[in-house]
C-alpha cells in the first residue's frame, strides 16, 4: 500500500467558467508550506490524505490541523494562477461542507463539521498596532508611523509634503464614511486584485507603490526594503480576523449619487469661504495639507478625479465637521481638481 500522509488543505471557492474566486480555507499551504488566513467558529479536526507521488514536492507536510483564525498563503503560485484566471481549479461542494482542492495531479478532500462562519459577514474590530506580537511589533509600528507621519519616516520616497494619513485618517484605522477618511482596515484581505487602471491583477505591494508614485508624487519603495515590509506587515495586522476576499463595507470611497453638473465657479466660491481657512487661498496648505501645486498629489492620483474628490470632501470636509451638500462637494471638487499640479510621469 502506498504511503499516506496527512496534510492541511487549501480551498478556494471558484467558478471556472466565470473566473470567480472565493476565500482560501485551511491552515498550511501544501505548495509553499506557509500559513493562510480565514476565520472559523468551529474547532473541528481537518485532515486529508494523498499518496506521496501525487503530492507536490514542497507539499509533503504531515500533521493534523484545526481550523484557525487568519490563515492564508499570499505566496502560493497555485493561488496566484487561480487569481489570474488560469491554472488549477478548486471548488467547494455544497453537500456536507466538502472541500476539494486540486494541486497538479493530487485531489484532496476533507470534511469541515458545522462551519458557522458566514464568509459574507464581517465585523469591524481591528487590533491596535501596539498589541502586535513581539516578533512583528517593530515592523507593525514602523508601518503605522509611515502611514501617520510619512514625512518623518519615509520622506526619501515622497515627492511632496503630504502624509498618507491626509486621506487615511488615524493610520487608516477607521470605518470610513463620515469623518473616517479612507479606511485601510481589511485592505490586505483584498489583494492580489484586478485593477482596471493597470488592466492586470496586482499585489498589495504594487498598490502601495502606486500610492507613493501618484498621491505622494514620489518614488516606489524597494519591494524588499524595510519600509515596504513594515507597511505590508501593518496592513496585514490590522486586517486580523477578516476573511480573504470578503465584502468589507467600510473600504473605499462611496460615490455620490447626483445628477448635478459640477460648477467650477461655484466651487471656487465654496473653496474661498470654507476650505481656504485650512488649505490656503492658493491651495498651498496651512493647517490642512496642500491641495495643488508642487507640494500636492499629481494628476495621476485617484483623488484627482472629480467623483473621488467629491466623495471624500462630502464625507470628511471640513475635517471633523463635514457640512457641504452633495452638490457643493461636487462643485468644490471640480474647482480643486482643475488646479495646476505635477504631471504623473507614468502616463
Amino acid at each position: 500500500m502506498k504511503n499516506k500522509i496527512l496534510i492541511c488543505l487549501v480551498a478556494v471557492a471558484a467558478l471556472a467558467t466565470a473566473g470567480k474566486t472565493g476565500p482560501i480555507i485551511g491552515k498550511i499551504c501544501p505548495v509553499t508550506g506557509q500559513g493562510m488566513f480565514i476565520s472559523f467558529a468551529t474547532a473541528a479536526d481537518v485532515s486529508s490524505s494523498a499518496t506521496d507521488e501525487d503530492m507536490p514536492a514542497k507539499g509533503q507536510l504531515s500533521g493534523v490541523s484545526k481550523p484557525a483564525a487568519e490563515v492564508r498563503c499570499p505566496n502560493c503560485p497555485v493561488f496566484r494562477q487561480i487569481q489570474a484566471g488560469s491554472g488549477n481549479i478548486v471548488s467547494r461542494e455544497a453537500a456536507g461542507n466538502e472541500i476539494t482542492a486540486v494541486h497538479g495531479k493530487a485531489v484532496h478532500k476533507s470534511q469541515f463539521a458545522d462551519i458557522t462562519t458566514d464568509e459574507n459577514t464581517v465585523t469591524y474590530n481591528p487590533p491596535s498596532p501596539q498589541d502586535a506580537p513581539d516578533d512583528i511589533k517593530d515592523a507593525v509600528m514602523l508601518g503605522y508611523n509611515i502611514i501617520t507621519d510619512t514625512q518623518s519616516h519615509a520622506s526619501q520616497y515622497a515627492g511632496n509634503k503630504l502624509n498618507c494619513t491626509n486621506c487615511h485618517f488615524d493610520g487608516g484605522i477607521t470605518q470610513g464614511g463620515k469623518n473616517g477618511g479612507i479606511s485601510l482596515v481589511g485592505v490586505a484581505s483584498k489583494y492580489p486584485a484586478y485593477r482596471q487602471r493597470e488592466n492586470a491583477v496586482i499585489s498589495l505591494a504594487t498598490k502601495v507603490n502606486a500610492c507613493f508614485r501618484r498621491s505622494m508624487n514620489g518614488q516606489p519603495l524597494p519591494p524588499e526594503g524595510e519600509e515596504m515590509t513594515a507597511i505590508l506587515t501593518y496592513l496585514q495586522w490590522i486586517a486580523k480576523d477578516l476573511p480573504i476576499y470578503a465584502e468589507i463595507p467600510w473600504l473605499g470611497l462611496k460615490q455620490l449619487e447626483s445628477d448635478h453638473t459640477p460648477d467650477h465657479e461655484k466651487g471656487k466660491q465654496i473653496f474661498s469661504l470654507i476650505c481656504a481657512a485650512c488649505h490656503g487661498l492658493g491651495g498651498q496648505g496651512q493647517v490642512g495639507p496642500p491641495l495643488w501645486g508642487n507640494d500636492s498629489f499629481n494628476d495621476g492620483a485617484s483623488i484627482n478625479q472629480v467623483q473621488n474628490m467629491a466623495a471624500f470632501v462630502y464625507n470628511n470636509m471640513p475635517k471633523g465637521n463635514p457640512i457641504l451638500s452633495v452638490e457643493e462637494a461636487l462643485d468644490a471638487a471640480a474647482y480643486v481638481t482643475s488646479q495646476p499640479r505635477p504631471h504623473y510621469e507614468g502616463r
